[in-house]
């Protein structure tokens, strides 16, 4: 699967993912990317580095986590960005709605709850983009 190095002093397969999801927000979505970087002026550390390095497990119910391994073992470790894009991006709204830090950091721990993620999010809905993400250019 290609995580060698994620767990390597330095992270360095964390920090690569994390700049490639940077990467790909910026060009799929500026307005989103702009938000979370720029207004919010969100660390990544807080948030998707931390989705990297435990493979979603401590920020996701872990009902759901088996649809983020599906992904990781049908894609290789690439899908973990492609999963992550594709999860913020169907979280859009709700996350333009964060006026701050702190706002995001309590809608990030609100999505750990299984209720709450399956009222935001439509798992099989962030899947197939997932897949239509490893097609795009």
């Amino acid at each position: 699967f290609l995580l060698l190095g994620l767990y390597e002093d330095g992270l360095p397969l964390a920090n690569i993912f994390t700049l490639l999801f940077k990467n790909m927000l910026k060009r799929t979505d500026s307005q989103l990317f702009n938000h979370i970087y720029s207004n919010l002026m969100l660390d990544y550390s807080m948030w998707i580095f931390k989705w990297f390095i435990t493979l979603f497990i401590y920020s996701f119910p872990l009902e759901t986590i088996k649809y983020v391994w599906d992904v990781l073992i049908e894609l290789g470790s690439i899908g973990l960005v492609y999963f992550s894009l594709s999860l913020v991006t169907h979280l859009k709204s709700s996350i333009l709605q964060c006026q701050d830090p702190c706002d995001i950091s309590e809608f990030f721990q609100s999505i750990k709850d299984l209720a709450t993620f399956n009222n935001l999010v439509n798992i099989k809905q962030v899947v197939v983009r997932t897949y239509e993400m490893r097609l795009m250019k």
